[in-house]
Parts: C-alpha cells; sequence; structure tokens
C-alpha cells in the first residue's frame, strides 16, 4: 500500500503503475461519467439537480486526481 501507483508520463499527465492505479482511475471514469451525462440530460427539466449532479461529478474527478497526485512516484525517471 505505501507504493506509488503512478509514475509521471509526458511531464504534465501521469501513467497508473499498479493494478491500484488503474482501480482509481475506473472508479473515477465510473462515478463521473454517468453523473455528469446525467447532469446534462436532465438540465432543462431539473435544472437544480442538474446543478447538484454536475457538481458531484465534478467532485469525483478531484478527488480521483488527489489520490494520483498523493500516490505519485516522484522519485521515477524515463529510462
Amino acid at each position: 500500500m505505501s507504493d506509488p501507483w503512478f509514475r509521471p508520463y509526458a511531464r504534465i499527465s501521469y501513467q497508473p503503475a499498479t493494478w491500484q492505479g488503474w482501480a482509481v482511475i475506473a472508479a473515477m471514469a465510473a462515478v463521473a461519467g454517468p453523473l455528469g451525462i446525467v447532469s446534462v440530460f436532465i438540465a432543462e427539466s431539473r435544472p437544480v439537480l442538474s446543478w447538484t449532479l454536475g457538481v458531484l461529478a465534478v467532485l469525483a474527478v478531484l478527488v480521483g486526481h488527489g489520490v494520483v497526485v498523493w500516490k505519485m512516484d516522484r522519485d521515477y525517471r524515463r529510462r
């Protein structure tokens, strides 16, 4: 659990290095994607619920990015 889950890729991006990293990416996509899509589809009929779902989608992405930053391998050098 103490090993890094992600490594830097192309200076500004990251690449999952373990199965836990892939699990974080999959969980982030499984939560944020549907919430964002539903938010767009119900925007005209229920604007408050649409905004709430949109905010939850953005929070899911931010939490996923926080895990990436927390578990990044800062000492990784491309060989």
